[in-house]
């Protein structure tokens, strides 16, 4: 994984090429500050509306590190940043139209996706995580993902069910539906999720989706879905946020 030259030249993005950033969102209180300063002021109050201090500063690091990445991959000061939102939420740039982008975090872990002209989505859940599994995956597994879920050894399904929620989400994420699709009739989890995959949209068959774990340092899983098919050479170029976390 590379180290990211943040506040300088970012990498060149190519056609089709993806760019993966990952951060841990728990700063120190200097650069904590100096990525408040970037926020809007509607971004600021969102932030001020957490009640626990850590998500605070959790989120406030987030949206400051996506403003800084986004701003140099537009070619636009962060603070200058112009987003829109699509009808379920989903954010674009209006600087750049061409550059398309997702973001997720999880506890002290932030992921960032940026690439051309393909939309794309992330999901990223950090491990362990405690949550009631058996039943959230007979509510949105398929028949066959739930078959196969049950057939694990009870010590991998809680991992198992967290890796095929992050396709599950940012397939979500990535088609601009959000949570709002049919979770248990769409298929995205074939041998567990473990594996480069090619989906049909589930509203236009014509249209193509990708499905990529990803490879992180940190003890997470975290999946990307973009547009493509199984035949487009994709190409994934990791990087990481620099400077040391808060201790």
């Amino acid at each position: 994984m590379r180290r990211g030259n943040v506040g300088g030249a970012l990498p060149p993005l190519g056609e089709n090429e993806i760019h993966i950033w990952s951060a841990v969102v728990d700063r120190g209180d200097a650069e904590l500050a100096r990525l408040e300063n970037l926020l809007s002021a509607a971004e600021r109050e969102r932030a001020a509306r957490l009640r626990i201090p850590r998500h605070r500063r959790r989120h406030t690091a987030a949206r400051g590190m996506l403003r800084e990445l986004l701003g140099g991959y537009c070619g636009v000061p962060p603070q200058a940043v112009r987003f829109g939102f699509g009808e379920r939420g989903k954010p674009f740039s209006h600087d750049a139209p061409e550059i398309f982008f997702n973001a997720s975090d999880s506890r002290e872990h932030a992921l960032f996706a940026f690439c051309k002209n393909r939309e794309v989505g992330v999901d990223l859940e950090a491990l362990p995580r405690q949550v009631n599994h058996p039943r959230i995956a007979r509510k949105i597994f398929t028949a066959s993902e739930h078959r196969a879920f049950l057939q694990l050894p009870p010590a991998r399904q809680p991992e198992s069910f967290l890796t095929c929620w992050t396709r599950k989400e940012a397939y979500g994420k990535a088609c601009g539906c959000g949570i709002y699709y049919p979770m248990n009739q769409v298929a995205l989890c074939a041998n567990g999720g473990a594996e480069q995959t090619t989906v049909a949209d589930h509203r236009q068959p014509a249209r193509s989706w990708t499905l990529l774990p990803l490879m992180l340092k940190a003890r997470v899983t975290a999946t990307l879905v973009v547009a493509a098919t199984a035949d487009d050479a994709l190409r994934l170029e990791y990087y990481d946020w620099p400077g040391p976390a808060a201790t």
